[in-house]
């Protein structure tokens, strides 16, 4: 369906939908979303050049609007395309890979639309699908990273999201020149709602599961890109130097520091397998490195289990390499862009 296909009426609240091969989450997905509390909602999807069953599964789910690119598009500009064919008064931007709780559309509305608040993000829950240590050490963490924030946020989370229509309206919804590989377009759109005067509320008790399972292997190479992504944005727009001042988002400065330690300790370990004179140096840069890196395993602990603590803490170490790489590549790829 085109949006010269849309119906005339109106809605409260309009979810949008982008997917791209999403059919092993989808359904799930879909059913949660049907599954709502709120009744007067339209669901907008929109198709993003998939190449599995996430079209037949969108098609039979019978979702009130369905937009199809031939090709992908891109996760940004498949949003605008769903928010631009919407008639709700609120737009909900979710993920084709969450479940929302019963109540999740009823708190969207209840905040952007009775109390007219301008814009408002969830987090994850800790319940994860998946038992392997790589997704839920990724769940729990974006989930912790999240809880450390006051309620007013500077971004946008797209896996649970919502802004009034006139809000998106107003400034101008998202960049497109985004890619869903590096992000930042919700960070970028979530900083100019702020520079708008937009206050971006965090209910957290605003939580949905994520469905998505990563490998030791993907979460690396998928921290690795988001890292060289959001350095790039903080070096082009913010300065590196203020970005890791203040952090990026959820990514604080003792985030930074323990990225750029995990290197100096790598490095240190590396040389003493030449030089056994590095070891004393190696091990106090190891000390330093798990103090400051100490508050999400603790956490961890608390929350789950020491055993969950532990096996958090490796791969935790391995993750600040990867995004250590990811930042240099961003500053290798802004020199090469100044010469």
């Amino acid at each position: 369906m085109g949006s010269s296909d849309l119906p005339a009426r109106t809605c409260l609240l309009s979810v949008v939908l982008p997917v791209l091969d999403g059919a092993a989450t989808l359904p799930c997905c879909l059913a949660a979303l049907r599954a709502s509390s709120l009744r007067d909602f339209e669901i907008v999807a929109v198709d993003d050049g998939s190449t599995d069953a996430s079209a037949r599964i969108l098609e039979e789910s019978g979702v009130d609007v369905l937009l199809r690119n031939p090709v992908p598009a891109g996760c940004f500009a498949a949003r605008n395309q769903g928010a631009r064919a919407a008639s709700g008064q609120v737009l909900l931007f979710v993920d084709a890979d969450v479940e929302v709780a019963p109540d999740t559309l009823a708190k969207v509305w209840n905040y952007c639309g009775q109390k007219s608040g301008d814009a408002i993000i969830g987090l994850y829950a800790l319940e994860h699908p998946h038992a392997n240590i790589a997704s839920r050490y990724k769940n729990a963490w974006i989930r912790w990273s999240y809880l450390r924030h006051g309620d007013e946020v500077d971004w946008f989370f797209t896996a649970v999201g919502a802004v009034r229509r006139q809000v998106w309206e107003r400034t101008g919804g998202f960049a497109e020149t985004f890619d869903r590989t590096t992000g930042g377009g919700d960070l970028d759109f979530g900083r100019r709602l702020r520079q708008a005067g937009v206050v971006v509320r965090l209910d957290k008790t605003l939580a949905v599961v994520h469905r998505r399972r990563f490998s030791v292997g993907s979460l690396l190479a998928n921290d690795f890109q988001r890292a060289r992504g959001w350095a790039a944005l903080g070096l082009s727009r913010l300065g590196m130097t203020a970005s890791a001042r203040s952090g990026l988002a959820n990514v604080s400065p003792g985030f930074v520091a323990s990225v750029a330690l995990a290197g100096v300790v790598a490095a240190l370990g590396a040389l003493c397998l030449f030089w056994s004179e590095a070891t004393p140096a190696a091990l106090v840069a190891a000390a330093v490195y798990l103090f400051v890196s100490r508050d999400f395993p603790m956490w961890a602990a608390s929350t789950v289990s020491p055993g969950f603590a532990v096996r958090c803490a490796a791969l935790q170490f391995l993750d600040h390499l990867a995004c250590g790489f990811g930042v240099l590549a961003a500053m290798a790829e802004s020199m090469v862009s100044l010469t």
